[in-house]
């Protein structure tokens, strides 16, 4: 017996076709009955192995005949596809791309990249300060100051010359407004730096306002001079503060009516020009001790 119910072929179709094929040849054609099996009173052995080996090519002719029309369809309907999911391949990539570049971009931007600060007084964004001011004149100095004098603003008229003739040191004035012990670390670091092996002396007038959470002066963080010898984060904590606009930008009145000294000694401010408008010393020294005492009152608990 041979089975040709294989495939998803109907046996029932492979038998016509042997049928079919088998007409002219009685002895074979009665040899197909049921699918599977053979009738009695088959033909010779000879005769009914010709039989089963002409209905198996018409069973593979049926097979391979249904197989490349299968095959046919699907390798069109694929290349279809293929070509189809290539075109939208080809589309979007641009698309994706311009997207992971500006990912890309933001995250370097955004953590790579230190906040810079502005450094050119030109720029609209720096930020005017005595340190800055202070800077340009210790740049001038053909030799190293031998003495300090370091403090916040009371400690800005104080005369470098004065000290000279009592010690004989050359002196040179580093006090700032709202002096804090970070400035004379960065100044005292950019001296010896410039100046190697001075020895340096220091007056140093100590204020309640050095003790206040102010963080860093604008000065400190728009002169590489000067930041350069602070932790990298503080630096990048602290350049967030400064100003993002023009706007932010403050205006420097006090600065600009002042007039500084070849050895930084304040020479002339706004005290002077309240005097000049009829402000007397003991209003100055009321209007100081005032506030003093609420300064000291937010203060204590720092100190």
């Amino acid at each position: 017996m041979f089975n040709v119910g294989i495939g998803g072929v109907c046996p029932c179709h492979v038998r016509a076709r042997a049928a079919q094929s088998l007409a002219g040849r009685p002895g074979l054609a009665e040899g197909l009955g049921r699918p599977g099996h053979v009738r009695a009173g088959r033909p010779p052995r000879a005769a009914y192995g010709s039989a089963r080996a002409g209905s198996q090519r018409l069973w593979e002719s049926a097979m391979l005949g249904s197989s490349s029309r299968r095959l046919r369809r699907h390798s069109a309907y694929t290349v279809s596809s293929v070509r189809r999911q290539q075109r939208r391949r080809t589309a979007v990539r641009p698309a994706v791309l311009a997207c992971l570049a500006a990912l890309l971009a933001f995250t370097v931007a955004s953590f790579a990249a230190p906040i810079a600060a502005a450094t050119d007084p030109s720029d609209p964004l720096y930020v005017p300060t005595d340190r800055a001011v202070k800077m340009g004149l210790l740049k001038r100095l053909a030799r190293s100051p031998q003495l300090l004098i370091l403090g916040g603003s009371r400690a800005t008229r104080l005369e470098p010359a004065y000290f000279e003739e009592l010690t004989s040191l050359r002196g040179f004035n580093v006090a700032f407004q709202n002096g804090r012990p970070e400035d004379a670390w960065a100044f005292v670091n950019f001296i010896h730096q410039r100046f190697p092996g001075t020895k340096l002396r220091v007056v140093w007038f100590l204020h309640v306002e050095a003790f206040r959470k102010q963080g860093l002066s604008p000065g400190l963080l728009q002169d590489e001079s000067l930041s350069r010898w602070f932790p990298a984060a503080l630096i990048e904590s602290e350049r967030k503060k400064l100003p993002k606009s023009p706007a932010e930008v403050p205006k420097g009145r006090d600065l600009a009516l002042t007039r500084f000294g070849s050895d930084g000694v304040v020479l002339r401010n706004r005290y002077d020009i309240a005097k000049e408008r009829g402000r007397s010393l003991s209003d100055g020294i009321h209007g100081s001790i005032k506030t003093a005492l609420e300064r000291y009152a937010t203060t204590e608990a720092a100190l």
